[in-house]
This record gives structure tokens, sequence and C-alpha cells, in this order.
């Protein structure tokens, strides 16, 4: 399938105020995303996650590597890459913090639209039509961001991003502040928009309940680099990196009789990204490691199609989840994240409602 979305050996650092040191926050960053995929990004707070969004948005610069978009490039950079950023957008955690409070919900709305269209009337029926199809009424476009919830507020943010058609969608952290119906309802819509524009996602998320849910493939991070990617089913039934394996095992299922397991257990503090290891950087916290791990930089290895580890145990990770009880307990989670996530999507939203 054709990529719309193309990253290559991406890398940021940023400087460390009064000194020369600077914190690598993303290291050798690849993937793709095919048109109307869903590649999820999840790793820990701070594993540079959101720093590779605003990379491909152009929000922050690129120190090195390329960001193609539909077959053109974007340079990671400000003042370049105008083409290719007009067919993404972005969509932020905290909506009420990227409107503006000063607009209706109309004007919030319409805003994107003003420097591809100066018609007022197509403008406005474009507006319209999105509010429509993401469940704002009329009343709500008269309100301001002020009078609406947190739920109300991220399916202003989508609509806002949707009204100009984009190809890519960046959602970072789209329901990590919102309550678990609204957050259930979002992801019912996100999908639902998906299926009728045809739209590629980048779903940064730290949540795996919805990663799982909500994507085709998932990516995961660790210090700036993409430790693990390949097919969401694969990936969370039989993980081939520690660092997948340990962010699995913390997940808590709601259901007494299903015990997670744990066949790998990281200890250990987290390696500053000033000063990052020469070989891979779990090898501090990882019981596998040994010399080959700790004395170079270990690549990606592709033990199976559209699977990449970066791992030289891969195999023995993989080992580890091959029996029966570990496959219960992930098709367990599989089916505790349909129920907590598959909801239908009330037709319009009003003032009155919370969510």
């Amino acid at each position: 399938m054709t990529e719309l979305l193309s990253v290559a050996n991406i890398k940021k650092s940023f400087a460390v105020a009064g000194t020369r040191k600077r914190v690598r926050a993303v290291n050798d960053v690849s993937f793709t995303i095919a048109p109307g995929e869903t590649l999820g990004l999840v790793g820990e707070s701070g594993s540079g996650k959101s720093t590779v969004g605003r990379c491909i948005m152009g929000l922050t610069e690129i120190d090195e590597g390329q960001i193609v978009i539909d077959g053109d490039l974007s340079t990671g950079r400000k003042d370049g890459g105008r083409q290719a950023r007009a067919k993404s957008q972005i969509v932020f955690q905290e909506p009420g913090e990227s409107l503006n409070p000063r607009l209706s919900i109309f004007r919030c709305i319409e805003e994107p639209l003003l420097p591809v269209n100066r018609d007022r009337q197509l403008r406005a029926a474009r507006v319209r039509a999105i509010a429509e199809e993401v469940g704002l009424s009329d009343e709500l476009l008269r309100a301001s961001p002020g009078d609406l919830s947190a739920g109300l507020l991220q399916r202003v943010a989508i609509a806002r991003a949707m009204v100009t058609n984009p190809k890519l969608l960046v959602l970072d952290e789209p329901t990590s502040a919102l309550d678990p119906s609204a957050r259930a309802e979002i992801i019912s819509l996100l999908n639902r928009l998906q299926a009728e524009h045809k739209t590629a996602y980048l779903f940064i998320s730290h949540d795996l309940n919805t990663i799982r849910f909500i994507s085709d493939r998932v990516a995961v991070m660790y210090l700036g680099q993409i430790v693990e990617q390949g097919d969401a089913a694969n990936l969370f039934s039989t993980p081939r990196h520690p660092y997948t394996s340990g962010l699995l095992s913390a997940v808590l299922l709601p259901n007494p009789q299903f015990v997670q397991p744990a066949p790998i257990r990281l200890e250990g503090e987290i390696p500053s990204p000033i000063d990052l290891p020469q070989g891979c950087f779990l090898a501090s916290r990882c019981p596998l490691a040994d010399d080959g791990c700790r004395q170079k930089p270990v690549a990606m290895e592709m033990p199976e199609r559209r699977h990449e580890v970066r791992c030289i145990h891969h195999q023995k990770v993989a080992d580890m989840y091959l029996n029966e009880a570990n496959s219960d307990v992930y098709a367990e989670f599989q089916n505790v994240s349909e129920q907590i996530l598959s909801v239908g999507l009330p037709e319009r939203a009003s003032a009155r409602q919370t969510v």
C-alpha cells in the first residue's frame, strides 16, 4: 500500500540552559502510515512521542532526517514544507488551551479555513457540515469555549482539525483528560470519521487499552527510540522487546480472575536523556542484557513480516509469551478494551449535556 506519511531517521535534541549539554529527545525514529491507517505511538511520559508528533507538524524543527506527507517533503522547519503540512492537522491533549476563548465555537472551527477559502458562505456551510458530523448543535456553535465541558471541547477540536479535510491527523493524547464515558464516545467518533473520510491517524497515548482498541499497528517508544513496532494484535499477544513486555505487565485488567503475566521484570533507574548509554538504552534495567547489548547500538531487526524490534534477545522474549495462559490473558485484555470503548455515538450533543 502507498505510504501517506514517511518518517525517516529523524532526530531532535534540546539545549540545556547554561551548559553545552543537550537532551536527546528523539533518536533516529522511522515509521510509515498508509492512507486510512491508524498507527498507535505509545510509551511512558518523556519517551519523546509528543515531540515526534510536533516534528511531523512542523511545530518543532528536526535536527536530522526526513518527513514526507503524501509525496511532499516536510522539512520539519517552520519556514518550509507548507504543502506537506497543509495535508495534516493536529488535535492536542487539552482542547481548552488550543482554542481562542474570545471566539465563538463557530469561529474556532472556521479559523483554519480563512487562509484557503475566502468565500464566507462556503466556509459557513463547511463549518456546519463538520459540526453536524461530530455531533455539535447550532446552539453550541454560538457558545464560547468556556461554556463547554472537556468532552464537548474535544469534539470542537476534532471538528477544527477535520474542517480542512486533512489526509493525516496527529492525535496527541486526545482522550487522556476525559472521563471514561466521554473517552469512549470520542474514540467511537474518531473511528466513524476515519471510516467516512479515510483519514490516517497517528494516535499518541500512554493508555494501552485505547491504543489496542483503535490502532491497526503500534510503535513503542523508549528514551526517544522506537524499540518495537508491528500489527497491534501480534504486538500485544506476543511482544518481542523487554520494554514492551514491561508496559503490558503494568496494565490493570478489571477482572480478578486474570493475573497479568510479568515474565520480564524491569528494575533500576531510567538513564538520563542527556547522557544515554552507548548500547541498548534498556540494558541497565533488563535482566536479559549481556555485553553484546551494552557495547554497541542495537539495530532494528524484522523477525516477522510487518514486525520490527530493537533487541538481540527478541526470540527469548517472544518464547515467554507462547503459552496458553498468556494467550488467555491477552484475549481478555482485548475483550475488556472493547467493552470499555465500544459504545454507540449519540447523534447530536446539546449544550445541556456534560459529555
